[in-house]
C-alpha cells in the first residue's frame, strides 16, 4: 500500500481504494488515514490510495459517513466556493424556476442536491429557517449564513439541529431565534402563519406546495377529510377550492390551533371543521362512505433502515382504514415522507392495504417533492417524498 507522502500538508484524507464511488457519501471504512493536523469538520482534499485527486469534502471521523462530497472539481474549495454554491442554489430557484411568482416560501438550499451536505434552508419571506445536520455545515455556517443574508436581505436567520444528529456529529445545538422566527407564507393566493422555532421541520411543509394546489383543484363540491392536517395547508386549500365540507384532524393541539388561525386568516374558517384527535381511533369511529376526497399525510415513520418494516406496517394499517372508510369513487391522496421507504415499497404497501380493506384502488398519479427539492442522479436517497393520488371503488 502506498505510504501517505509527508509533504501533503493539513486537511488531506487518503482512501483505501483506487476509485471511490461517484455518490456524495464516502464511508469511514473506505478511509485509510488523514494527514496530520486534519481537523474534524474541515473541508479536506480527498485522494485515492495512489494519491490521485477524488473530491473536496467535509471530514468527520466520528461519523460512519466520514466524507461528504462538496465537489469533484480539483479547483480550490474555499470560502469563495462556498459562497458561490449558495448563490447558485438561490439562482436556480429564483431565476430559473421563478418560484417568487408562485410563493415567497421555497427551499433555497437542499443539502447534497446543492453541493452543501448537511444544510437545508427554507425561505419564508424575510425569515430563513435552517437545519444543520453535519459538523462540516456547522463549521461553515457563519460564511453560508452571511451569503444567505445578502441573497434575501433576511431579517432573521433561524438555525436548528436534531439533538441526536448534533451529538453524533459532535457540535453544540445552535441557539433558537425564538419569537422572531415567525413569518407569513403567501402561496397560490393564500396566506399561512409559520413559526419556524416551534413548528415541525423548518416550520411548514414546503414540499407539499404543488399537492396542496392539486387538492384545491379537486375539491369542488366534495366532502373532504384531511388527516394529519398539521397547520391546515391541505384543509385551507380544499376550502378555497369550494369543497362542500372540510374536516381536518390532527393530534398536535398546537398545530390545530394554528390551523384554525390560518383558516381565519383566509376567511375560510366557516368551511372547515377542525378536530383534535388521533387519526386511528377517529377513523375507526367514522361511518364509512361520507368522504369522497381524503388526504392522508402522516409524519415520518422511521429514521433508520432498521425501522423500515415497522414504518411499512404503520402505513398499511392507516391506509387500510382510509380505503375502508372512503366513499365509492372517492379520491385519496396518501403520502409518505419516510426516506428509508422506497416508492416501490410504499406502492406495494398501498396495494396490500387495498386488499385488506377489500376495496379496488387505482393509482392515478405518483409524484415527489417539487423542483426546489431536487434529486441528484447519484443520490436517489434525496427522493424521500411519495404522494400517491388514488381512486377507490367497491
Amino acid at each position: 500500500m502506498t505510504k501517505l507522502p509527508p509533504d501533503l500538508g493539513p486537511n488531506v484524507v487518503l482512501l483505501r481504494t483506487v476509485v471511490s464511488s461517484t455518490g456524495p457519501w464516502i464511508f469511514r471504512k473506505m478511509v485509510r488515514e488523514p494527514s496530520p493536523r486534519t481537523e474534524p469538520g474541515a473541508v479536506v482534499k480527498v485522494l485515492d490510495r495512489e494519491g490521485t485527486f477524488v473530491a473536496w469534502a467535509f471530514w468527520n471521523p466520528r461519523s460512519e459517513i466520514a466524507l461528504r462530497v462538496l465537489t469533484r472539481d480539483p479547483a480550490p474549495c474555499d470560502e469563495r466556493w462556498l459562497r458561490r454554491a449558495v448563490r447558485d442554489a438561490v439562482s436556480l430557484r429564483r431565476d430559473t424556476l421563478q418560484l417568487d411568482r408562485v410563493t415567497n416560501g421555497w427551499r433555497a438550499v437542499f443539502s447534497e442536491a446543492d453541493h452543501l451536505p448537511g444544510l437545508i434552508v427554507d425561505r419564508y419571506g424575510d425569515v430563513l429557517s435552517c437545519q444543520v445536520s453535519t459538523l462540516g455545515a456547522y463549521r461553515a455556517f457563519p460564511v453560508l449564513a452571511d451569503e444567505l443574508k445578502k441573497a434575501f436581505h433576511a431579517r432573521v436567520v433561524h438555525v436548528q439541529s436534531d439533538p441526536k444528529l448534533a451529538k453524533l456529529e459532535g457540535f453544540p445545538i445552535p441557539d433558537s431565534a425564538g419569537e422572531s422566527a415567525r413569518a407569513v407564507v403567501q402561496e397560490h393566493g393564500l396566506q399561512f402563519d409559520v413559526d419556524c422555532a416551534r413548528g415541525h421541520k423548518t416550520g411548514f411543509f414546503l414540499d407539499q406546495r404543488e399537492s396542496r394546489r392539486k387538492v384545491r383543484d379537486l375539491a369542488r363540491g366534495r366532502n373532504v377529510l384531511d388527516l394529519c392536517s398539521y397547520t391546515g395547508g391541505f384543509a385551507v386549500n380544499a376550502a378555497k377550492g369550494d369543497a362542500a365540507l372540510v374536516t381536518a384532524v390532527d393530534l398536535d393541539e398546537t398545530a390545530v390551533a394554528q390551523a384554525k388561525r390560518n383558516a381565519e386568516k383566509n376567511s375560510l374558517s366557516a368551511k372547515v371543521n377542525f378536530v383534535h384527535a388521533d387519526v386511528f381511533p377517529f377513523l375507526r369511529g367514522l361511518r364509512g362512505g361520507e368522504h369522497d376526497l381524503i388526504v392522508c399525510d402522516p409524519a415520518k415513520q422511521a429514521q433508520r433502515k432498521e425501522e423500515r418494516d415497522k414504518a411499512l406496517r404503520a402505513y398499511h394499517d392507516l391506509n387500510a382504514l382510509v380505503f375502508e372508510k372512503a366513499a365509492d369513487g372517492a379520491l385519496v391522496l396518501t403520502c409518505s415522507c419516510t426516506g428509508v421507504v422506497s416508492e416501490h415499497d410504499f406502492l406495494a404497501t398501498l396495494a396490500r392495504a387495498a386488499a385488506s380493506a377489500r376495496r379496488n384502488v387505482t393509482f392515478l398519479e405518483v409524484r415527489g417533492a417539487p423542483a426546489d427539492h431536487g434529486v441528484p442522479s447519484d443520490f436517489p436517497q434525496a427522493r424521500y417524498l411519495k404522494n400517491v393520488l388514488c381512486r377507490v371503488t367497491r
